[in-house]
């Protein structure tokens, strides 16, 4: 793809082994780097960060996720929902504040099929919210006050959205 320009593409785990058992998660970063021949050091450099669910690679566990249908949840909350919400609320001046959730980009559900398919290529790409400056709480010591006020509060929006839809 020389035509586009210069793609570099870095994949990494999402999470630590033992951080989430309904999902391999992993960080993937493309960036595009292009050049502009026609004017000299005239460089642009593009880069989109996604977080990316996949079924876990363990298949019993990926059975047991497929069973309580933890990732068609999670695509229909995303493609459905929050979408709705977007699109009920688009002319409120905060819905960016008060709906704060990733971005889609991608998804695709692959449903096991004994002896045809095994799930594993159900997958949702998402917006990288570390990327945004957004971290985990601690897993030991938990949410501190502010994480936890803050998530409250963005409860009570979403509680607040739905209502008024």
């Amino acid at each position: 793809m020389p035509q586009y320009g210069q793609i570099h593409v870095k994949a990494e785990s999402g999470s630590t082994l033992g951080d989430n058992f309904q999902s391999d998660m992993f960080i993937v970063t493309a960036q595009l780097t292009r050049t502009n021949n026609t004017v000299k050091d005239d460089t642009s450099i593009s880069t989109l960060s996604t977080f990316v669910k996949v079924q876990p690679s363990y298949s019993f566990l990926r059975q047991a996720a497929d069973d309580m249908c933890a990732h068609h949840r999670e695509i229909n909350m995303y493609h459905n929902f929050f979408r709705l919400l977007r699109e009920v609320h688009e002319d409120h001046p905060m819905l960016f504040y008060f709906l704060n959730v990733p971005d889609v980009y991608y998804s695709h559900i692959e449903d096991i099929i004994p002896g045809e398919t095994d799930g594993s290529g159900t997958c949702i790409l998402l917006e990288n919210l570390k990327a945004e400056g957004y971290r985990m709480a601690d897993k030991v010591e938990g949410g501190d006050y502010q994480h936890c006020k803050m998530a409250l509060n963005s409860l009570a929006h979403y509680h607040a959205l739905t209502l008024s839809a």
